[in-house]
């Protein structure tokens, strides 16, 4: 029983750092002005409290970081499972249950792209042979540099949208770029048809 009450009194108190954290970014512009004697000075905790849990404030960062690109790939791979091969919609929808703060915080100009990297990595081989199957004589050489092109120009419009604050409605983007990744893929099928016929 009392395992249990320390196990809940850890939790609830990383969580009190995470909000406090997450308060203190909606006024500070820069993750590198907060202190750690701030948040122990909001939340009521002693330093040693804090570094229980935290090297550092970029360590909290790095750690809710680190959560945020789990709960991404978890969704994209569920839908995934599901058959769906847009993995747009999941991104949004884990960033929009977040807090602003911390996604605009995570997703910055240093991170974002490694992060949304990472993650159309994940999934390129598994959506090699749909691709392949749509475009007959596709080569992987060709498709690395098609995939390249719209994994990059997704990310773009992704970062995008959360420096401008994440108020854009997501279902208008996400079908303005399948739109502009079904033509690209009707001019892959038409340079591939071509070039497969000069040889």
């Amino acid at each position: 029983m009392t395992g249990k009450k320390n196990n809940c009194r850890s939790v609830c108190t990383q969580q009190l750092i995470r909000q406090t954290f997450l308060e203190l970014l909606k006024d500070e512009e820069k993750v590198e002005l907060i202190k750690v004697t701030d948040i122990c000075r909001i939340a009521q905790i002693t330093r040693g409290t804090f570094y229980r849990y935290y090297q550092s404030v970029p360590d909290l960062l790095d750690k809710l970081r680190t959560e945020l690109f789990q709960q991404t790939m978890k969704l994209v791979k569920e839908r995934f499972e599901k058959g769906e091969r847009n993995l747009l919609p999941a991104i949004f929808e884990v960033m929009k249950r977040n807090d602003t703060n911390l996604v605009q915080a995570t997703m910055n100009h240093e991170y974002g792209q490694s992060f949304l990297e990472d993650v159309f990595k994940s999934y390129r081989e598994a959506i090699r042979p749909t691709l392949k199957e749509k475009t007959p004589n596709l080569t992987d050489n060709q498709f690395d540099y098609y995939y390249s092109y719209v994994s990059n120009g997704v990310i773009g419009v992704i970062l995008t949208w959360i420096s401008k604050g994440m108020y854009q409605d997501t279902d208008v983007l996400e079908s303005v770029v399948v739109d502009m990744i079904l033509r690209s893929e009707e001019q892959l099928s038409r340079e591939v048809k071509k070039l497969a016929a000069d040889n």
